[in-house]
């Protein structure tokens, strides 16, 4: 406004006018880069305190062997994340037993993924106390925790690497041969892997290498071998079948059974089919156990676990 008022009084020219408006411009320009660099170094500052603060943390001496795996024992346990005023998980006092696998249910935020991360060790307790066999868990080294468990999470990975590498990446120490893994396919009932077709144990998988890039429930299916083809006593299936069809699902009911065999075996699930072949099932509300039992028992209590019986028998019922 201000070159414009000394145009019109002709005390500037037309062409420093112009001159002042372009400059203006660059100027406003250099200026927004300015305020955005010092917004990234602001960001950048935050992950270097961060990283920093991983650094500081001391390091866990747990130097205890596990001896045996054939319960976990879970005694008035809670757990709150961090920076959180409520816990996920409330006094939680329950005994998985090897042979038995146990169906965990509840509406989305009541606990259950908290709960398989503590039957895993990825998380301590707050408040309570865990035991595998007679040891405290948080007592045990991490190598001798970690290596009788395997998992099936929904956030399951991507390994862009061969299909047989793919399986394998979870039992390093026994090398995968190849009427081994074939093998395993079948008793999985994994078909899209078959040497007659375009994806074989060899092939590449991901496109970050320009390998052959796989469907979800593919994906998911790979998932699931790789947690079978590890020798555990824990497993835990996080919605293990999230990411496959109908038909898809219903085949691999047995395999799932299969997988839990003589283990100590965690299903995480919305779907109530997938207790069919459980042996008790475990119902959380607000992170709290509310029920606990079989599923006869639970129907016939009429609660949490009737109630969405039901309703989704509704949707299929005529």
């Amino acid at each position: 406004m201000l070159c414009v008022y000394l145009a019109l009084s002709k005390k500037i020219s037309i062409a420093d006018l112009g001159a002042v408006i372009v400059l203006i411009g660059q100027f406003l320009q250099n200026f927004t880069n300015f305020i955005n660099q010092i917004n990234g170094i602001h960001g950048e500052a935050l992950s270097v305190h961060s990283a920093m603060g991983y650094f500081g943390l001391l390091a866990e001496k747990r130097e205890k062997t596990l001896h045996s795996v054939d319960t976990v024992n879970f005694k008035n346990v809670s757990y709150a994340y961090p920076e959180e005023e409520t816990s996920a998980v409330k006094n939680i006092s329950i005994t998985l037993k090897k042979g038995e696998t146990i169906a965990v249910v509840g509406k989305n935020g009541s606990g259950k993924s908290t709960l398989s991360k503590l039957v895993l060790g990825l998380i301590n307790p707050t408040n309570g106390e865990i035991k595998i066999g007679n040891d405290p868990m948080c007592d045990v080294s991490y190598e001798t925790l970690y290596k009788p468990a395997t998992a099936v999470f929904q956030d399951y990975v991507h390994y862009a690497m061969s299909v047989k590498d793919n399986i394998s990446i979870s039992n390093c120490e026994s090398p995968l041969k190849a009427d081994d893994a074939c093998q395993l396919l079948k008793n999985l009932g994994i078909t899209f892997v078959d040497e007659n077709s375009n994806i074989t144990m060899q092939t590449e998988l991901g496109v970050e290498f320009g390998g052959v890039d796989l469907f979800g429930g593919q994906w998911q299916q790979l998932a699931i071998a790789r947690a079978a083809y590890r020798e555990a006593k824990i497993i835990v299936l996080d919605e293990p079948s999230s990411a496959l069809d109908p038909l898809r699902e219903a085949e691999l009911y047995d395999t799932f059974k299969k997988l839990c065999e003589n283990k100590i075996g965690i299903i995480i699930t919305h779907r109530l089919g997938m207790c069919m072949f459980a042996d008790k099932v475990l119902v959380l509300d607000d992170g709290e156990m509310v029920e606990f039992g079989t599923k006869e028992e639970l129907l016939k209590n009429n609660g949490i676990y009737a109630q969405m019986f039901q309703l989704q028998q509704g949707l299929y019922a005529e």
